[in-house]
């Protein structure tokens, strides 16, 4: 039943005069809007009262860079005169009349970009070509204005030579953290990095007018993303930041034809993961020990956490102290627990020495066993493919991870262990590898509690 017009009225009658609470005019047009709105919602309006908050280190609208001989970006320009005088050279924009929305956000930005300063001495130490090291110093010095000014956090805007893709002599160059090492890297001239053995290179000139290394296994380095290095190296806070990049490229001794790269040094470790799965021992190896520089297993946890939005954490920290061996000393032990086979092939596949998840062998009469490599499907000319004859024997080892028993609860970790500071002065650390793996004697499970006896012969 509706209240009479009487009892509302001595309701309210105590609320006092209305206000404005909550509500507020534009300055440019007059209509009402509420306090928490970001822009006017008259839409015939373009009043924007406050700009969106964004988490630091995230992409913005638009940044101003550095283009002059001063350092200084335009000043005391008119907004609507430099709004028609705008050119968009964003590829999907679709405005041909008049101010883009590109344009007007560029015209009202207030972010600046930080210009990053480039040593010789820095330039000189990455493992280049002279011709490479060349242009990359032409580069910075043929026009006004820094080499690479910092966008974002993980955004780089670098010079470039001046083309029909990139008239203003400016292209982008993006790092991605949390992708594989592999791609992790993304240039505006379309040249993805794809991390391999590093090895000296040699230089091109690609379609865009841009100077390109391609490396002796195929892989591609751009010109823009040693420039990257060479300005991130130059700044100590920087190179701890992207210590990651900086690790891949650069030489870990002073004579570079003796350099130990990342990659060489985890196939070393991969290399014994594989010898270890050998068909006459047991499933129950003894952990694999190595000794590792820190900075090496920084980029094996990067791998390691790869597929994640953040660093993955151990899956147990301990701490220890040792008496009976040497060093001496408390120590600390970071424990991962990996039970998915492919993401453990991820983390230990280089280009020259991939993870073998399986292997196969051939017996001998002696009782030992030999690596065997099944010949590949090759086809004839005609299209008809050679299919390899059936063997009377099929004997294979294949890595434990995860569930690989139908009546199996708890997945078999891959585990990996780290103490720092085995070495405290030469930040080495010692890495251990601890799984097991499994034997199939024509496609059964053959369960092994102890090495198989062989006979010793006399060479």
């Amino acid at each position: 039943m509706a209240a009479s017009p009487g009892k509302v009225k001595n309701i309210l009658f105590n609320l006092g005069k209305p206000t404005l609470r909550g509500v507020r005019k534009c300055p440019k047009c007059g209509t009402l809007n509420g306090t928490r709105g970001i822009s006017c919602k008259n839409k015939g309006c373009d009043m924007v009262f406050k700009e969106k908050d964004r988490k630091r280190g995230h992409s913005a609208d638009a940044v101003k860079i550095i283009t002059d001989m001063d350092g200084n970006p335009a000043e005391n320009v008119d907004a609507d005169v430099l709004a028609g005088a705008a050119h968009c050279y964003v590829d999907p924009c679709s405005s041909k009349s008049g101010p883009c929305n590109h344009i007007r956000l560029a015209i009202e930005c207030d972010k600046a970009a930080s210009p990053l300063s480039l040593k010789n001495s820095v330039l000189n130490s990455l493992a280049l070509m002279p011709d490479v090291k060349q242009a990359l110093w032409m580069l910075a010095t043929e026009t006004a204005g820094p080499l690479v000014q910092r966008v974002t956090k993980d955004i780089m805007v670098v010079k470039c030579q001046v083309s029909v893709k990139t008239p203003l002599g400016f292209l982008h160059c993006s790092f991605f953290e949390n992708r594989s090492v592999d791609n992790r890297f993304q240039c505006g001239c379309r040249t993805a990095l794809k991390v391999r053995k590093a090895t000296y290179w040699g230089s091109e000139t690609s379609k865009s007018g841009a100077l390109k290394g391609v490396k002796e296994d195929g892989s591609k380095h751009c010109i823009h993303y040693y420039a990257c290095l060479c300005a991130l190296a130059s700044d100590d806070k920087l190179a701890n930041e992207f210590a990651t990049y900086l690790e891949l490229d650069s030489p870990p001794v002073e004579n570079e034809g003796l350099s130990l790269t990342f990659n060489e040094w985890l196939g070393s470790v991969t290399e014994r993961v594989n010898q270890t799965m050998h068909y006459q021992f047991d499933g129950s190896p003894d952990p694999l020990v190595f000794h590792s520089p820190q900075k090496f297993f920084d980029i094996l946890q990067h791998r390691i956490s790869t597929g994640n939005r953040k660093r993955r954490l151990p899956n147990s920290t301990t701490g220890f102290i040792r008496k009976d061996a040497l060093p001496l000393g408390t120590f600390t032990k970071y424990t991962w627990h990996i039970t998915n086979i492919l993401h453990v092939k991820q983390i230990f596949d280089t280009p020259g020495m991939p993870l073998r998840i399986t292997r196969s062998f051939v017996e001998n009469r002696d009782g030992t066993f030999d690596s065997y490599e099944p010949p590949l499907l090759q086809t004839s000319n005609d299209g008809t493919k050679n299919i390899t004859p059936i063997r009377p024997f099929e004997l294979k080892t294949y890595l434990k991870v995860g569930n690989t028993a139908r009546d199996q609860t708890e997945p078999t970790p891959f585990i990996i262990e780290w103490i720092p500071d085995i070495l405290p002065h030469s930040r080495i650390g010692e890495l251990r590898i601890k799984f097991e793996y499994g034997h199939e004697r024509n496609g059964q499970i053959e369960h092994r509690s102890q090495p198989i006896s062989a006979s010793v012969v006399a060479l």
